[in-house]
């Protein structure tokens, strides 16, 4: 899966996904990318990533080559 390059926006309502897969976190802040929602799930151990994370930041790109992990934990209400 690629991620494409962050474009900047800042009109979107709290929680909005735009086509380019970004997710707004307030109105008229920028929003976050799809990279700092995966590192995020990676950090919380919900998803274990094989990716080079220097290189993500410095392309604003990302390849993520697995995504393996229990699954229903990212939906777990406990």
């Amino acid at each position: 899966m690629m991620i494409a390059r962050a474009d900047v926006l800042d009109t979107l309502t709290p929680g909005e996904v735009t086509t380019s897969g970004h997710v707004a976190r307030t109105m008229n802040c920028p929003v976050r990318t799809a990279n700092d929602v995966l590192r995020e799930l990676a950090n919380d151990g919900l998803v274990e990533l094989d990716v080079d994370w220097a290189a993500a930041d410095a392309t604003d790109e990302l390849i993520v080559r697995r995504i393996p992990r229990d699954r229903s934990r990212l939906f777990s209400t406990a």
